[in-house]
């Protein structure tokens, strides 16, 4: 694994946000409602990164995979997709949907980013969680960082976000900021009691410290027949610590923080003698990890 060579004395300001909503199955024009609804009420920024949930375009809770077959379209060239390419240009933002993905006889969770001048690239969902794997094929693009005039982005899909190997590749590959589309679903565990904040609050925030990057998560929210996603969508620095209150567990909201979108690239070294890059010591796990052989 090479790390990307970054200039730690760049900054970018702009508006990071994350948007919590209440997403319905199959009610794509609805949901794309809501989307514009949301970009319509956000302040004017030069530099706009708009983060959105798991599956915001069409619903998360399928019942079965045939009706996510015939609601699923490709990507980039369904019609979805350039419905939020024509939103990017005109609000003139970087957004990040989770949406569904039919390729062949392939459906996957993915993650669209749009910006002012197009579509960018998309991510598959590479970590399945719970019913997820009767539904979508696992994602096969492997993992994906953006680079855009706002830093380089690298995406995630909420459970992927428990497997820290993925969010220390993107950001050895020079993620600035880790962009997470959730829909995080309430399962009757101690990990998902509250104290303070939910579990998953608590693992973007060490995420983001751990590798000194911004972390946007845009988790569903609302209760469907019996089941809950608990929504609890944060902002997070460089430093780990939430640039804001992490959002309702009930209500759909709009996170959003004034940032440095670069401020990571000079939080990585502590000390005049520490450095997270350089004192990483590759030849004892990197090997193990598979990144080199």
């Amino acid at each position: 694994m090479n790390m990307v060579s970054i200039d730690s004395q760049a900054t970018c300001p702009g508006l990071l946000v994350v948007v919590q909503m209440s997403s319905r199955v199959g009610e794509i024009d609805r949901n794309l409602a809501a989307i514009e609804t949301a970009l319509a009420g956000l302040p004017a920024a030069s530099n706009r990164l708009v983060v959105f949930p798991e599956m915001a375009t069409h619903g998360y809770f399928f019942r079965d995979r045939q009706r996510l077959w015939q609601l699923a379209e490709p990507v980039p060239k369904g019609v979805t997709t350039h419905r939020l390419v024509a939103l990017a240009e005109h609000y003139q933002a970087y957004l990040v949907v989770g949406t569904a993905e039919r390729d062949g006889e392939a459906l996957y969770n993915t993650a669209v980013l749009v910006g002012p001048d197009g579509f960018i690239t998309k991510y598959r969902k590479l970590h399945l969680w719970s019913e997820e794997k009767l539904l979508y094929n696992p994602g096969d693009l492997g993992i994906v960082v953006a680079e855009l005039p706002i830093g380089r982005v690298g995406l995630l899909i909420c459970y992927d976000l428990w497997f820290p190997e993925q969010a220390r590749i993107l950001r050895l590959l020079g993620a600035d900021t880790l962009a997470m589309p959730a829909a995080l679903v309430w399962n009757d565990t101690p990990a998902h009691v509250k104290r303070g904040y939910y579990m998953a609050d608590y693992v973007a925030m060490m995420t983001a410290h751990l590798n000194q990057v911004h972390l946007a998560l845009a988790s569903q929210v609302g209760r469907y027949d019996g089941r809950w996603l608990f929504g609890s969508s944060i902002l997070v620095g460089p430093l780990g610590w939430p640039l804001v209150e992490p959002a309702s567990d009930e209500r759909p909201a709009v996170l959003q923080c004034e940032v440095d979108f670069f401020e990571g690239r000079s939080l990585r070294g502590w000390g005049k003698m520490d450095h997270f890059d350089n004192d990483r010591r590759v030849d004892v796990y990197d090997s193990l990890l598979g990144y080199r052989r």
